[in-house]
């Protein structure tokens, strides 16, 4: 399930002694349209994700917060481009955030290592599509 499938990579991310960056409140940890390198997987704090429509408005889609990652669609490979991607949301701390950060390198290791992963952050980056369409035609 997604709560343990969260739990692995933090333990994961934990054992290998990755980078914590620290975020102020107003802060953005991506901006829409920037290309993504890697992802945050927030240990404290909340965080407004975003969009900015056609029409120039933006429409908050989601809040996230401890245990939940962010960045996962620019750096997915699930399309078979390697490449990264262009955010697809702002993401900006509501209050003082933590994160952990993995390169699309360490995201990668920890699927080969934990081949249920593969399908959890599939499961995620799916319902994140849908909350951008449903932000879009709210737009």
């Amino acid at each position: 399930n997604l709560k343990a499938s969260r739990a692995r990579l933090h333990t994961f991310a934990d054992s290998m002694k990755l980078q914590v960056k620290t975020f102020e409140p107003g802060a953005f940890l991506v901006r829409q349209g920037e290309l993504g390198h890697e992802v945050y997987l927030i240990r404290e704090g909340t965080c407004d994700v975003t969009v900015a429509n056609a029409n120039g408005s933006v429409s908050k889609v989601a809040t996230r917060g401890k245990g939940d990652f962010i960045g996962e669609m620019a750096v997915s490979s699930e399309d078979g481009d390697a490449a990264a991607k262009p955010r697809t949301a702002s993401v900006r701390a509501v209050d003082f955030v933590s994160a952990t950060v993995l390169s699309k390198a360490d995201m990668q290791w920890a699927v080969d290592h934990d081949y249920s992963l593969e399908g959890e952050i599939r499961s995620v980056i799916e319902a994140r599509r849908a909350e951008l369409d449903d932000a879009s035609h709210r737009g």
